[in-house]
C-alpha cells in the first residue's frame, strides 16, 4: 500500500506566522522597554528627590548656624550691658538750696544734654524702619543688686500729621503723670512741682512718690527738658522735638529716703520726627534715611507722598534701687516687674490723646507764686557772683588751683568722650541686630507641626518630633545664654511688626529662683502652670479664657496639645493651637537638668484657625532648668556647707506673634493687641513663682 502524500503548507501562510511571532516579540520587548525606562525614570526621579532633600537639610542647618550666631552675638551685648550699667545720656545733676542757683544749673546743662541725647538715639535707631513699631528692651540686675532695664522704641503714630500736637501731648502727660498712674496702675501717686519753665523750650523739676500694691513707697526725683525746633538751620526743613528726662542725683532742697522709700532712677530721651509717608511702590527706608537726606529732596518726597506720619524715637534707662529695708521675695519681683510700667503708662496715656483729638488742658505752674521773690533772689545772686569773681581774680592761690582743676577737668573729658564713643559703637551694632530680627522674623527653634485628623496619627506625630525639637531648644538657649551671670535676672526682648503688619516680639531671659533647690520641684510647677494657664490668664488678666484639651501624655515625658480661646478688654477674641513637650534629661555638663517647649501649630485638619473671627497667636518657646551653685557669704557653717547650696535657675527664649486681624478693628485695639503680645508668658513666670514660694513659706 503506497504512502499518503503529505500537504504542503503555503509559503504565504508560514511567512504570516513568522511575521505574527516576530511581531508578538518586538511588543513583549517594547513593553519590556517601556517598563525599563519608567522605573529608571522613577529612580531619576527619587534620586532628585533625595538631592533635593539633602540640599533642604544643609540649607537649614546653615540658617541655624546663622540664627546662632546672631544669639552668640547678642549674648555678648547683654553681657556688656549688664557689666556696664551705665547710661550714655547719663549727666551729674546736683541741685542746690537756693532757687535761683537751682534753675541756673538746669539752664545750663539743657542744651547739652539736648544734644547728646538726641545724637544717641539717632545711632541706636539708624538701621531701623521709621514707619513699623519696634521695640527692644534688656532688664539686668547690676553689681549693686539694682533692677536696671535699657529699653530703645520706634512709635509711629498712623494718622497724626502735627508735631505740635504730639510735642504738647508729650509735655502735658509729663505734667499730669501722677494722675495716670494713680488711674492707670492703681497705684497712689503724689506729686510736687519744685520748678517749671514753659516755652517752646521747657525745663521742669519735680518729684514723685508713689505706692504699689505691696504698700512699699517709691520715690523719683526727676528734671525734664523739652524744645520744639520750628525752622532748624541743618539736616531737615521739617520740624522736629526732642524731649529728656533725667532723676536727680543729689538735691540739697529734697534729699532721698532711703530708709523708707525705694528710689527709682530714670535717664530717658524722646526724638519726635515727621517721616513721608511710602508709597505701595517705593522701598522701606531707615530712619537714617531721613536724618541724611538733602532737605530739598526730603521737602519734594513730602510732597509728593501728600502727608507725613509723627514718629516718635524712645530710649530710656531705668532702674529700680534695691530696697534698703527688709522686704519679702514678693515685693521684691513686684519692684522688678514694676520697672518700665511708668514708661508703658506714659505711652498709653498721649496715645489715647492724639487718638481721641482732645485739646490739652495747660497746668497752671507751681512756681508761679513765688516768681517775684525769685527774680529779687536772681538780682541778689547775679550781684554776689560779680563780687566773688573779682575776689577770684585777685588770689594766687585760687589760680594756681584753677589750672590743676582744669588739667583734672581736660582728662575727665576726653575719657568721657572716649567711653561715649564706645556706648555710640554698641549701640550701632545693637541697631543692626534689632534690623537683622526685623527682616528676619523666623525662629531657629521653630518646627513646622501639621496634625491630621486621625487621633493616632496626630499622637505618633507628636512623639516622633519630640527628642529633636527639645535638643534644639537645649543647645538654643545655652548659646544664647552662655555669657551671662545665671544669678542675676536679666531680660532682652526685641518687638516689631513685621512684612506681614504682625506684632511680633522675641524675648531672652534669666531668671533665677532665690531659696528653691529643688529642680524637680520647678519642674512640676511648670508643667502645672501649662496645665491650668487659662485659669491664670482669667484671674490675673481678667480675660476670660477657654481651654479645649486635644492629647496629653503624663509621665517622665509629658506631650500636651491644647487650644486657648481668650478675649481681651476690648472685646476682640484671640486663639492659640500649641504643643508642649517637656522633659528631665542630663545636660551638656552631665548635670542634671530640665528642657520645656511651646510651638504653635501651623496646621490643624481637626480643629482649623477660625481668621474672619478671631486674632491667631503664635509662639515658639523654650525653657531649660538647670542647677547653679552659690556661695552663701553670710553662711555660718562650715565652708562646705556655703559651698554646697544650689539654686534652680531658669533660662527662657520665645518667640511671641499677633497676627494682624484679618477683620476691622480700630486704632487703640490694635496698640491694645500689640501691648499684649507678651503678657501671657509674664503670667506664666508669675504663677510658677507663686506655687513654689507658697510651698516655701
Amino acid at each position: 500500500m503506497s504512502k499518503e502524500t503529505k500537504k504542503r503548507k503555503a509559503t504565504y501562510l508560514k511567512r504570516k506566522e513568522e511575521q505574527d511571532s516576530l511581531q508578538d516579540q518586538i511588543n513583549i520587548l517594547e513593553r519590556l522597554l517601556d517598563e525599563f525606562k519608567a522605573k529608571k525614570s522613577g529612580t531619576t526621579q527619587l534620586e532628585e528627590l533625595c538631592a533635593a532633600v539633602g540640599l533642604n537639610n544643609a540649607m537649614k542647618n546653615a540658617v541655624q548656624q546663622h540664627h546662632l550666631g546672631v544669639a552668640t552675638a547678642q549674648s555678648l551685648i547683654s553681657q556688656w550691658l549688664q557689666n556696664h550699667s551705665g547710661n550714655p545720656m547719663d549727666v551729674f545733676i546736683h541741685l542746690g538750696q537756693e532757687w535761683p542757683e537751682r534753675r541756673a544749673t538746669l539752664l545750663q546743662m539743657k542744651d547739652e544734654r539736648l544734644e547728646r541725647g538726641f545724637r544717641f538715639v539717632t545711632a541706636r535707631c539708624q538701621h531701623l524702619d521709621a514707619l513699623k513699631p519696634h521695640l527692644s528692651e534688656e532688664r539686668f540686675e547690676d553689681a549693686n543688686g539694682d533692677f536696671c532695664c535699657v529699653r530703645n522704641e520706634v512709635i509711629p503714630f498712623p494718622g497724626v500729621q502735627s508735631m505740635r500736637k504730639v510735642f504738647d501731648a508729650v509735655k502735658f502727660t509729663l505734667n499730669t503723670l501722677e494722675i495716670s498712674i494713680s488711674e492707670q496702675l492703681g497705684h497712689i501717686t503724689v506729686r510736687d512741682d519744685y520748678d517749671v519753665v514753659e516755652t517752646d523750650s521747657f525745663i521742669c523739676n519735680y518729684r514723685l512718690t508713689s505706692g504699689i500694691d505691696s504698700g512699699v513707697t517709691t520715690e523719683l526725683n526727676a528734671v525734664a527738658f523739652g524744645q520744639y525746633v520750628e525752622n532748624p538751620s541743618v539736616n531737615s526743613k521739617e520740624p522736629y522735638a526732642v524731649l529728656a528726662i533725667d532723676s536727680v542725683d543729689q538735691d540739697d532742697l529734697h534729699p532721698y529716703h532711703p530708709h523708707k522709700c525705694v528710689r527709682k532712677v530714670i535717664n530717658g530721651t524722646v526724638v519726635l520726627i515727621p517721616v513721608p509717608r511710602r508709597s505701595s511702590s517705593k522701598q522701606t527706608k531707615s530712619f537714617r534715611d531721613f536724618t541724611t537726606m538733602d532737605p530739598d529732596v526730603q521737602t519734594e518726597e513730602s510732597k509728593d507722598s501728600g502727608e507725613v506720619e509723627i514718629v516718635m524715637l524712645r530710649y530710656f534707662f531705668a532702674k529700680t534701687c534695691r530696697p534698703e529695708f527688709e522686704v519679702s521675695e514678693f515685693v521684691t519681683q513686684e519692684l522688678r516687674d514694676n520697672i518700665t510700667r511708668w514708661g508703658d503708662v506714659v505711652l498709653q496715656a498721649f496715645w489715647k490723646m492724639t487718638q481721641k483729638q482732645q485739646p490739652n488742658k495747660k497746668r497752671k505752674a507751681t512756681y508761679l507764686r513765688r516768681q517775684e521773690e525769685r527774680n529779687i533772689l536772681q538780682i541778689q545772686v547775679r550781684k554776689l557772683q560779680r563780687e566773688l569773681e573779682n575776689l577770684q581774680a585777685k588770689s594766687s592761690d585760687e589760680a594756681i588751683w584753677k589750672k590743676k582743676l582744669y588739667a583734672v577737668a581736660g582728662h575727665n573729658v576726653a575719657m568721657e568722650n572716649a567711653v561715649k564713643e564706645q556706648q555710640l559703637g554698641v549701640a550701632m551694632t545693637q541697631s543692626l541686630i534689632s534690623e537683622w530680627h526685623q527682616n528676619h522674623s523666623s525662629r531657629p527653634i521653630s518646627m513646622p507641626i501639621r496634625l491630621g485628623r486621625d487621633w493616632a496619627a496626630r499622637r505618633e506625630t507628636l512623639l516622633q518630633m519630640k527628642d529633636q525639637r527639645l535638643s534644639q531648644a537645649l543647645h538654643y538657649v545655652t548659646t544664647r545664654c552662655q555669657h551671662l551671670e545665671p544669678l542675676k535676672h536679666h531680660v532682652s526682648e526685641e518687638r516689631f511688626e513685621d512684612d506681614n503688619g504682625d506684632f511680633c516680639c522675641l524675648r531672652d531671659e534669666v531668671i533665677p529662683f532665690p531659696g528653691v533647690q529643688s529642680l524637680n520641684d520647678v519642674f512640676e510647677a511648670s508643667k502645672f502652670t501649662m496645665d491650668t494657664l487659662e485659669i491664670c490668664i482669667s484671674e490675673q488678666l481678667g480675660h476670660l479664657t477657654i481651654r479645649d484639651d486635644y492629647d496629653t501624655v503624663d509621665s517622665t515625658t509629658f506631650i500636651s496639645n491644647y487650644r486657648l480661646v481668650s478675649a481681651i478688654k476690648s472685646g476682640i477674641t484671640t486663639e492659640l493651637n500649641v504643643v508642649a513637650f517637656g522633659q528631665q534629661i542630663e545636660g551638656t555638663d552631665k548635670q542634671p537638668c530640665a528642657v520645656f517647649s511651646i510651638d504653635s501649630v501651623n496646621q490643624d485638619d481637626l480643629h482649623p484657625y477660625h481668621p474672619s473671627k478671631c486674632v491667631r497667636k503664635v509662639i515658639n518657646g523654650s525653657i531649660v532648668l538647670i542647677q547653679v551653685p552659690r556661695h552663701n557669704v553670710k553662711c555660718g557653717g562650715t565652708r562646705k556647707s556655703c559651698e554646697n547650696e544650689m539654686v534652680i535657675v531658669m533660662m527662657r527664649s520665645f518667640f511671641a506673634k499677633t497676627c494682624r486681624p484679618q477683620f476691622d478693628v480700630s486704632e487703640v485695639t490694635l496698640q491694645e493687641l500689640q501691648d499684649n503680645v507678651t503678657r501671657w508668658g509674664d503670667v506664666v513666670i508669675q504663677a510658677i513663682r507663686r506655687i513654689l514660694y507658697a510651698n516655701m513659706s
